[in-house]
């Protein structure tokens, strides 16, 4: 092997990368461990809400040794950034796509139009959005063309003032939808900053939101996200923008050392007990509200050192002092927003405000790299602000006369008239007036020229082009009177997740021990050393995962497992070709070089092939998919690596000096030898065995149909734990008379069920959440405990062994989408595996050959599905895990079929005098060995994952086990058969054509 220097030191240095990147993993893992039996210690488990509690402890333990250098100058809070992360299925968390409404920002920019037309399109759009694969604004702009004289321009729709600058009424109907388009572009932007912005305040480590292309859906991932409800609740609330005067620093005089002197004092009379743990969480925003996010979602920023106070509580905290006639009262830092805020809301310290100031509200301004400014609010008792959000019309990033950013904003003649009288008032009084979106305040500008008619008004400030635009984003947004329905959204339970990871590492500890004893069972020394390859490629996968920061779940758990199997299909290749070249007679040196170069065309096709259905489950799936496709992608390449280089390091030295390597064991090593199979011989039984049992399949299919999933037909589907063991037609029962139509199937243990219901599939919103789930904590009242309450039932922040375990919500319009995605995804891996096959063997036949065995393949697994669904003690869904079992399988199969062609093509360079039958069937029987090999081997593997990998993976992993037996049956019985009748089809049709020319 040439470069064999280079490629020693390139695998050192990319093993080393790999570990470096898997070291932030193990430092932030070791630390967490601290954390929890730190707070194990502090906090007794008989203490009430001890789960809590406990979690408080560990975020405030963890806080408190961020900054400290744990190795090598990294710190717990580098490696926890760096750490590989983990998805919702092994931390618990919520993953929601929100449809931002189109309806109500068209309504929204036609001034809420009463236009007979417009409302009758919006209704005919949302009629026929159930059931259309359209973006809503085009069925909407559809409905409204096919309405006779039906005008956008028109003075009561788009012509308005608001949007005057931009429609005009001479303007046809095309020249006005590329100018609505922008606009409702535009606003779903401001939507889904603002929802950026609020994310971002939640505390939880990795989140994630995306745009979904132009459809006005936005995916956000919350991984270790506790309190699932009030999390819907905020992410589906409209921003509220507000315009408050504010007091100045001077107005307050010495009330904060005042309150300092009174919260020292309060402080000191208080004595807690012993185990009492102060549950302060802190905020990193400071509102109200954001307080409430950190509490629930267990992200106490407060630091264990700082638990007990000084002289000095309040002032201590500060970083610096309000300046004179400023409207910054203090400046603090950030993690101390919440002690502070609870401080100031003490009444003992509300008491020392003079009467005027009694309805004074403290907030925080946007947090500037570690520290925040301190406002103070004017209200009256009803807490109306004298302006809101939705008097803004337009508002766009500018500059000042002088070349300063700026945000320029525009307001309707009402907030015109209101904006003049405040400005008017500020500019007397030389106050200023507080911007504050979600209790954030924004900017607190002063009034220099006057007041402000016309309703346009520019704010400067210090801040950058960027903070300049998000700016002018939020205030748009202020405005946005669109609502963000939640229209698929899964949550799992931090127990689920701990235990999905518990049987993820399971599966793969005893997966990859099989492998490694089998690998030297059957090759011997040879086996060890493709052993050692196969560790350095886990190692790879993960070290390149945590170098991406990609998110491992557990399908993608699940795709390293499948890969550990794959990966042994290049060794296994690599060998047999050299136990072929050495029966010739060859030399070891010789018979090494000829097997790695004759097997690398059967590894690279097969690879690519696999490779290719995996991208197509990478660009059209979703969420945990996407993990598989990833793992399985990222597998593939090091499998590649690993194979060709790794292990031909090992053993490329064997041959010279005498140095021999035996590439079998005594009891391996005339196995599978000397067969002769006449394998096209069986080819019509084959045909009728396979003819016979998709009809069978095709039948049930047609009469019994699938057990499509929440994922296909929209509803809502929830995983309860019960303390006893429970039957689940009785449960069924009691749900069916509550809503209607309801499923119960046990799901792994006897006392966990999957419970399943259409029940107001069409309505969307937390209200209608809080029901369903109200209702069945009714129904189910017989089979939980009388002291379980409903806040416990659900899935919050408690740790429980009790009630809602996992749930998913997917609405039928987003169900169609992934349907529709599924179809093409299946059909475009069919296509492109074609055309590779096409492209490689130059023979249309060899294709036609690989896609009937993938369409065999594919009609039986699914006709196993539809007979056994109702028989099997495990769920058998067809879901999003379903299709990329499916894709998984296509590729597989192709895998196997295109060793065998690989054989086929080079016998057939070989062995020019053989008949053609001969020649297929020499070929096929050289593969068995390898076939048998691997097939067996992954099926091992795939089993450990069934058999331990957890509940959920039961049905996903029984496809992929159906798939690999049906997939090697075709490959033999079902590819080469009709690629051998296609191909001596076209011979006689020639020799028919030559012998009529004659």
């Amino acid at each position: 092997m040439q470069n064999k220097g280079l490629i020693k030191v390139f695998a050192i240095l990319f093993g080393l990368v790999c570990i470096y990147q898997l070291s932030f993993t193990f430092i932030a893992s070791s630390a967490e461990s601290k954390a929890e039996e730190f707070a194990e210690r502090q906090v007794s488990a008989d203490v009430e809400n001890y789960p809590v509690i406990r979690d408080q402890v560990q975020e405030r333990y963890l806080d408190s040794i961020g900054n400290e250098t744990v190795i090598a100058g990294i710190t717990y809070n580098d490696a926890k950034e760096k750490e590989l992360n983990k998805g919702l299925d092994l931390k618990g968390g919520i993953n929601v796509i929100l449809q931002i409404s189109i309806q109500d920002i068209l309504r929204s920019l036609a001034n809420d139009s009463q236009n007979p037309a417009f409302n009758q399109a919006l209704a005919e759009a949302n009629e026929a959005q159930k059931d259309s694969q359209d973006d809503y604004l085009d069925l909407f702009f559809d409905a409204f063309n096919d309405i006779d004289d039906a005008r956008l321009a028109s003075p009561d729709i788009f012509a308005n003032k608001s949007l005057s600058e931009q429609v005009n009424f001479e303007m046809t109907n095309q020249e006005v939808e590329p100018i609505i388009r922008e606009r409702v572009n535009e606003s779903i932007t401001s939507a889904f900053e603002v929802l950026r912005k609020r994310i971002d305040k939640f505390g939880v480590s990795q989140p994630n939101i995306q745009r979904l292309g132009n459809s006005g859906r936005i995916l956000v991932e919350l991984p270790g996200a506790r309190d699932i409800n009030r999390v819907q609740s905020l992410l589906q609330s409209t921003a509220q923008l507000e315009f408050w005067f504010v007091h100045k620093s001077n107005d307050f005089g010495n009330f904060l050392q005042n309150a300092d002197r009174v919260i020292a004092e309060t402080l000191r009379t208080e004595q807690p007990q012993e185990t009492e743990v102060d549950t302060t969480v802190a905020d990193t925003t400071g509102q109200d509200t954001d307080d409430e996010i950190e509490a629930l979602l267990a992200s106490a920023e407060d630091t264990a050192a700082a638990q007990t106070p000084g002289n000095n509580p309040l002032l201590e905290l500060m970083v610096a002092p309000g300046v004179q006639g400023s409207p910054v009262l203090a400046v603090f830092q950030t993690n101390d927003t919440a002690r502070v805020k609870e401080y100031l809301n003490m009444g003992q310290v509300r008491s020392l405000m003079p009467r005027e100031l009694r309805y004074t509200e403290f907030a925080w301004g946007v947090p500037e790299g570690n520290t925040v400014e301190l406002y103070a609010i004017k209200k009256d008792r009803d807490g109306t602000p004298p302006l809101t959000g939705d008097v803004i019309t337009d508002a766009q990033q500018t500059f000042d006369p002088v070349g300063r950013i700026a945000v320029s904003m525009q307001m309707n003649g009402k907030g015109a008239k209101i904006w003049e009288d405040m400005t008017g008032q500020a500019y007397n009084e030389q106050g200023n007036i507080a911007i504050v979106l979600d209790n954030t305040v924004y900017s607190a500008p002063g009034v220099t020229t006057g007041p402000i008619g016309g309703g346009r008004s520019e704010i400067t400030g210090d801040f950058d082009i960027t903070e300049g635009q998000d700016l002018a984003n939020v205030l748009r947004a202020g405005k946005l009177p669109a609502t963000a329905n939640i229209i698929q959204s899964e949550v799992v339970g931090p127990s689920l997740g701990q235990e999905s990871i518990d049987s993820g590492i399971n599966s793969f500890m005893i997966a990859l021990v099989f492998v490694l004893i089998w690998m030297i069972f059957y090759y011997g020394k040879a086996g060890i050393f493709a052993d050692i390859a196969l560790a350095v490629n886990i190692l790879f996968i993960f070290g390149i995962l945590a170098g991406l920061g990609a998110v491992l779940t557990l399908p993608g758990i699940a795709g390293i497992v499948l890969t550990i199997g794959m990966s042994v299909d290049a060794n296994v290749l690599i060998f047999e070709r050299i136990k072929e070249e050495l029966a010739k007679g060859k030399a070891q040196k010789d018979a090494i070089r000829d097997g790695f170069n004759n097997a690398l065309s059967s590894i690279l096709d097969a690879n690519i092939t696999t490779g290719l259905t995996a991208l197509i489950l990478l660009i059209l799936g979703s969420g945990p998919i996407k993990g598989f496709a990833t793992t399985l992608l990222i597998g593939i390449a090091t499998s590649l690596f690993t194979a060709i280089f790794i292990t031909r390091l090992f053993i490329d030295g064997y041959g010279k000096k005498g140095k021999y390597l035996a590439f079998s064991t005594s009891g391996t090593k005339k196995l599978f030898t000397n067969l002769n199979i006449d394998f096209l011989g069986k080819k019509k039984v084959s045909y009728m065995v396979s003819g016979v049992l998709i009809l069978v399949c095709v039948g049930s299919l047609l009469i019994n149909g699938l057990n499509e999933g929440v994922d296909f037909v929209g509803g809502r589907t929830y995983t309860v734990r019960f303390a006893d063991n429970v039957n689940p037609t009785n449960v069924q029962d009691d749900l069916t008379a509550v809503f209607g139509s309801a499923e119960a199937k046990t799901f792994g243990p006897n006392n966990q069920l999957k419970i399943t219901t259409k029940y107001k599939v069409e309505d969307e919103g937390e209200d209608v959440d809080t029901e369903i789930q109200e209702m069945m904590y009714g129904a189910l009242q017989p089979y939980l405990p009388q002291d379980l309450t409903f806040e416990e039932f659900t899935i919050g922040s408690k740790e429980r062994e009790i009630g809602i375990m996992q749930s998913m919500k997917v609405g039928p319009t987003i169900a169609d989408d992934i349907k529709n995605d599924s179809f093409w995804a299946i059909l475009g891996s069919l296509i492109v595996v074609f055309l590779y096959i096409l492209l490689r063997f130059r023979k249309w036949q060899f294709s036609l050959g690989a896609v009937a065995a993938v369409i065999h393949d594919v009609i039986l697994v699914l006709g196993i599905f539809s007979l056994f669904y109702n028989v099997m003690p495990f769920s058998m869904e067809i879901n999003q895990a379903f299709i990329a079992a499916i894709l998984t399988v296509i590729g597989y199969s192709l895998n196997d079929t295109v060793v065998v062609f690989d054989r086929i093509r080079e016998f057939v360079n070989e062995h020019t005098s053989w008949p053609l039958d001969r020649t297929v069937n020499a070929a096929l029987n050289s593969t068995i060995s390898r076939t048998l090999n691997t097939s067996l081997t992954t099926i091992i593997v795939l089993l450990a994952i069934f058999i331990f990998g957890g509940e959920s993976l039961r049905g996903f992993m029984f496809a992929m086990i159906i798939g690999i037996i049906v997939g090697t049956y075709s490959s033999l019985f079902i590819a080469t058969p009709v690629m051998f009748d296609t191909v001596k089809k076209k011979e006689q049709l020639e020799k028919k054509k030559k012998v009529e020319a004659a």
